[in-house]
């Protein structure tokens, strides 16, 4: 970028918006990719909780004072 007496060249007028438009793209890529890695991460803590959650459900049984507020907030 060329600067003469503080004010840019003709040349350089449009070059952050062709800079910003190239790498945009990959910067929603990252973010977009980041937001779906969450998702999996939450998914698979939900998986992991629900047949541990079954199997408590089945030790305590049913009458269970635990169960019983778990399902209340439900």
């Amino acid at each position: 970028m060329k600067l003469r007496r503080g004010i840019l060249t003709r040349s350089d007028s449009g070059q952050s918006l062709v800079e910003t438009v190239l790498i945009l793209p990959l910067l929603l890529l990252l973010l977009l990719n980041a937001l779906n890695f969450g998702y999996f991460f939450l998914v698979t803590l939900n998986l992991t909780a629900s047949p541990r959650a079954g199997v408590e459900y089945s030790i305590y049984g049913p009458n269970s004072l635990r169960f019983r507020s778990a399902a209340r907030l439900i």
